[in-house]
């Protein structure tokens, strides 16, 4: 069975939203590393 147009786009939105979310959690993280290491060069 073939999924319909709008379960297709519910699909891809989701995955966008899930991409978006582990880039944003990784974002994060490489901030509150670059404030905890004062040391380490912010790049």
């Amino acid at each position: 069975m073939k999924p319909g147009k709008s379960e297709l786009w519910l699909s891809i939105k989701i995955c966008f939203l899930g991409i978006g979310a582990v880039g944003l959690i990784g974002f994060i993280i490489k901030l509150l590393s670059s404030v905890l290491q004062p040391g380490a060069p912010a790049t």
